[in-house]
């Protein structure tokens, strides 16, 4: 896996940490046993809770790449029969067509080595179509990134932990509940979005709904003019 490529990390920067310049992805590749009858999905028999525990662990062997040129060679060291992915490429300018080729690639790996988690903090994405194809992600960080209203995320139906910190005015104009079809979601993360209100302006649609399983939300760093209605 390359010279000094293996190490512990102890969590992921958040958006806002770190430089562009020397554009340094780093890879977590986190190694789950698994067995055949898993299929294509490694974590399938885990309870959301469970899932949720497992990403909190944040323990991972870390492989950096000096450029996001390199995710298909590292994607070539995985062991296929025995892996759950959690990948981080953060800071190195990834827009949609590179996601496109990430997702592309990543499906090669075949069952066992299915992508888990994904973190692409502080880089080019405007939208994220490619994460509108079914797929196993239970853990998705999107922070920093110039997003042009909230990603759709069809394909995530198993997503667990979503972060959507520090886009500047991700929230401002959403309609509707833009979360709703992300039933499985136990954690959200909306810091910094210039989210204003938690129900339209009728008062009839919350913005959170149909998150009935949520149980951590970060809302910091917004500025609520309607937080009396959560009460109700």
């Amino acid at each position: 896996m390359g010279a000094g490529a293996s190490q512990i990390a102890q969590g992921a920067p958040q958006p806002g940490e770190g430089g562009r310049g020397g554009r340094v992805a780093r890879l977590s590749l986190s190694t789950v046993a698994t067995s055949s009858k898993f299929e294509a999905d490694p974590w399938y028999a885990l309870k959301n809770e469970e899932v949720l525990e497992r990403i909190k662990g944040e323990e991972w062997q870390l492989l950096c790449v000096e450029a996001v040129e390199e995710f298909k060679e590292s994607l070539s060291k995985v062991d296929k029969n025995s892996v759950a992915l959690t990948v981080q490429a953060e800071d190195i300018d990834i827009d949609e067509a590179y996601l496109q080729e990430m997702v592309f690639h990543a499906k090669l790996l075949g069952p066992g080595g299915q992508i888990m988690g994904l973190s692409l903090t502080n880089n080019e994405l405007t939208t994220a179509s490619a994460l509108d194809v079914p797929n196993q992600i239970r853990q998705l960080n999107l922070g920093g990134n110039p997003f042009i209203g909230v990603p759709s995320l069809l394909g995530c139906k198993l997503l667990v932990d979503l972060n959507l910190s520090y886009i500047e005015g991700l929230m401002t104009t959403t309609h509707g509940a833009p979360f709703a079809h992300l039933q499985a979601l136990l954690r959200l993360d909306l810091t910094c979005t210039g989210l204003s209100r938690l129900f339209s302006e009728d008062e009839a649609t919350p913005v959170l709904g149909g998150l009935d399983m949520l149980q951590e939300l970060s809302l910091a760093e917004n500025e609520l003019v309607d937080t009396e209605e959560v009460g109700k």
